[in-house]
C-alpha cells in the first residue's frame, strides 16, 4: 500500500559507473542518495535541459545534478584506502568525472521508472 505519510524526501539508489578499461568497461556499482524533487520541478528542469544548447545546457544540468545528488553512504566511495567523506567539495569532485556524472543522471532517470517522468502508455 502506498502511504503518503511515509514518503521521504531522500532515497537510496544503486548506480553503475562504467569506467573505460582495455577496450571495454569496468562496471562499478555504487549506492548514492537522491533528493526527491517535486514532479513539476523535475519535469521543468528536464524539459529545459532538452531544449537548451551549449553552455546553458551544461549550467542547467549542473543545477539539476546539484539538486538531486545528495551523496553516498559511508564506505561506498574510497580515496585510496580511506573512505571518501560525503562533503560538498567531494560531491563536486565526483560530478567533475564524466563517467560518474553520467551514472548519476542515468540512475536518477531509472529511479523515475526510466521514463523521464512521462505518464505510462
Amino acid at each position: 500500500m502506498f502511504n503518503l505519510n511515509e514518503l521521504q524526501n531522500h532515497y537510496r539508489w544503486k548506480i553503475i559507473v562504467k569506467m573505460p578499461e582495455n577496450g571495454s568497461f569496468e562496471k562499478i556499482p555504487v549506492y548514492v542518495n537522491y533528493f526527491r524533487l517535486p514532479h513539476d520541478e523535475k519535469l521543468q528542469l528536464l524539459n529545459e535541459i532538452d531544449k537548451a544548447q551549449g553552455t546553458h545546457a551544461l549550467d542547467l544540468e549542473d543545477k539539476m545534478l546539484n539538486q538531486i545528488f545528495q551523496g553516498w553512504d559511508e564506505g561506498e566511495i574510497k580515496d585510496g584506502k580511506e573512505n571518501l567523506a560525503n562533503t560538498e567539495e567531494n560531491r563536486q569532485k565526483l560530478l567533475n568525472i564524466s563517467e560518474f556524472r553520467i551514472a548519476i543522471m542515468e540512475g536518477f532517470l531509472a529511479s523515475m521508472g526510466g521514463d523521464k517522468g512521462k505518464p505510462a502508455a
